[in-house]
């Protein structure tokens, strides 16, 4: 690899995850081992550039551990032939997850950044971990862990500057898909452990599936990921005394901004169960004739703001929220089509 690799780029998301009965029916156990980084965090790569055998305890210049280090001019760079394409980083998170943010490629300069390549597109999957009793050490966890039965599609920018993704699993289905898998442990691979469950993590998988070109190599190269948890559930949602803020209650704060604009009135008109979606009414405070309306969409565990650039222009009235197959849909009117049509939020998550 020619010149200095730097940080990677990561982002944050936010997803909800649903599974059923018959997922649970078929579960395919996979054994893998993590090892630990300074962070606390356990992680593993599957190659690096220029160390042959990926070596937890002496590692390379472009380990996996360069990616939690803080330090955005290191990086992981994968080390197979061509762009990297199927590659892949494991690493724990905690249960709260709140942002996930990301340093793209090799970050340390701007020469550096477009000499190798950035990723562009991921696939994210997400296991639930059991470690059995004398299975954990300091240095290394062996694991039998259980795959979510959904992958979902990222795309990352390319740019140096760090990205900020909302994590997309809501944590009352993550608690339920881990306790899930406990017990689907004690009940087929206990006896194969030879011990009970000691270590329960949820794992991060993230592969390589597009890159952005480099100049001069093919080495594809991810700077930097930092982890931060974010609350763990959203209590109550109401407007301020003059109905010009949107406010939200935590399980750590009281009073949370979702959104203001004193020129403005809102109207709350629906909210999923969780309080993580939400659809208002923005109307201007003075007017004369006819009130022109917008329909407002947020996303309150990111709390953000959902605009007319990430759910496009032809998204008009929106009526609320419904359950398919496990998936969260938004109604709405589509005022290209004059139809009432439904928009994927897990994909609304991901931009």
């Amino acid at each position: 690899m020619k010149g200095r690799l730097v940080v990677l780029i990561f982002f944050s998301i936010l997803f909800t995850f649903h599974f059923s009965q018959p997922y649970l029916a078929v579960s395919q156990w996979e054994q893998m081992v993590l090892y630990s980084c300074d962070r606390g965090i356990f992680y593993k790569t599957t190659s690096e550039l220029d160390n042959p055998e990926p070596d937890p305890f002496n590692p390379g210049t472009f380990s996996g551990v360069r990616i939690f280090d803080g330090d955005r001019s290191t990086c992981w760079a994968e080390g197979v032939p061509g762009n990297g394409s199927g590659e892949a980083l494991f690493f724990t998170i905690p249960e709260n997850t709140g942002i996930l943010h990301i340093i793209n490629g090799s970050a340390g300069s701007e020469e550096d950044f477009f000499r190798n390549n950035r990723i562009k597109k991921m696939f994210l999957s997400l296991y639930v971990g059991v470690s059995p009793e004398a299975h954990v050490s300091e240095m290394a966890v062996q694991y039998f862990a259980l795959k979510y039965d959904r992958d979902f599609v990222i795309e990352l920018t390319d740019t140096q500057d760090e990205q900020d993704l909302n994590f997309p699993m809501a944590r009352k289905e993550l608690i339920e898909f881990k306790d899930s898998v406990v017990e689907l442990f004690e009940s087929e691979k206990e006896a194969d452990a030879g011990s009970p469950a000691d270590a329960v993590h949820y794992i991060l998988r993230l592969e390589i599936q597009d890159v952005y070109k480099g100049l001069e190599t093919e080495d594809t190269c991810l700077a930097e990921i930092r982890i931060e948890e974010g609350f763990e559930s959203v209590h109550s949602l109401y407007l301020g005394e003059d109905e010009s803020s949107v406010l939200m209650d935590t399980d750590k704060e009281t009073g949370v901004i979702v959104d203001r604009d004193k020129e403005a009135v809102f109207q709350i008109i629906t909210h999923t169960e969780d309080n993580q979606w939400l659809i208002c009414i923005k109307m201007p405070r003075e007017n004369e004739g006819r009130v022109e309306t917008e329909y407002v969409l947020y996303n309150t565990v990111a709390v953000k703001k959902i605009g007319k650039e990430i759910l496009g222009e032809h998204v008009s009235d929106m009526y609320g929220f419904i359950k398919r197959d496990g998936k969260l849909f938004l109604e709405y009117f589509n005022s290209s089509t004059s139809k009432i049509e439904y928009l994927d939020l897990e994909e609304i998550k991901l931009k």
